[in-house]
């Protein structure tokens, strides 16, 4: 989008990022949200947690 000059917030890239999860994290945007001061996430809170979360679901399905 910045080459069209589009300027989007912090915030609401994080919610793009959260809103383009596929159904298998349909929790993990609840979770996040809850976690967070007024449930605003900032881009870098979001990857962060997607990070986290993928490298728990990665232990979790190799201890399994």
């Amino acid at each position: 989008m910045s080459e069209t000059g589009i300027k989007f917030e912090n915030e609401i890239l994080g919610l793009f990022l959260l809103l383009s999860l596929p159904e298998t994290w349909e929790t993990f945007p609840v979770s996040i949200t809850g976690s967070t001061p007024n449930g605003v996430v900032s881009l870098e809170t979001t990857k962060g947690g997607v990070l986290n979360e993928e490298i728990r679901r990665k232990a979790q399905g190799s201890s399994s």
